[in-house]
């Protein structure tokens, strides 16, 4: 009988982490259903939630949620799942994750001292943004560099998020 959980010899990937990070949902929830753990992570500490965030797979990104996945857990780069959906403009996935308890950990760090509000602004993802921001996201973190959320967003030239990136405006998405 074979290893549901067995890892691949070269980066120590999982059955079930690579059918996340290629969205194949029916897969995913065979090997769920058949025992496969959340929790299994490659080398790299990235499991099968930081691959299907990473890639918007908002429904497998559900389906491992309810199988008991950490949506706070970290990679050697000491990323988490909402880091990777909040650099690639997931916003769908971002929602999920924060509603999952994500927005305990919404100010955490990367290695390089980035935070998912950094990431989003870094790549222009205005919907992620403002999604961040509403859920309470500190605006005045720097990243190792020094710079803060609204600097990286001058920086890479998109002057809308940079507006938006106020106490006043906040305020308002909060509420």
């Amino acid at each position: 009988e074979a290893d549901i959980n067995a890892h691949s010899n070269a980066n120590g990937t999982t059955a079930l982490i690579q059918s996340s990070h290629f969205g194949n949902y029916d897969v995913v929830r065979m090997l769920l259903d058949h025992g496969a753990l959340s929790e299994k992570a490659n080398k790299k500490e990235t499991t099968a939630l930081m691959r299907a965030s990473q890639e918007g797979h908002v429904n497998i990104v559900e389906a491992l949620l309810s199988h008991n996945a950490n949506v706070n857990r970290r990679n050697h780069e000491r990323m988490t799942s909402l880091m990777l959906a909040s650099q690639r403009g997931h916003q769908d996935v971002v929602q999920v994750l924060i509603g999952a308890g994500a927005s305990q950990v919404l100010n955490e760090r990367t290695s390089q001292n980035s935070t998912a509000l950094m990431l989003a602004c870094k790549r222009g993802h205005q919907r992620v943004v403002n999604c961040l921001l509403s859920a309470g996201a500190e605006l005045y973190l720097r990243d190792s560099r020094g710079r803060t959320a609204r600097d990286i967003a001058i920086r890479k030239g998109f002057k809308t998020i940079a507006k938006e990136l106020s106490p006043c405006l906040q305020n308002h998405l909060i509420r």
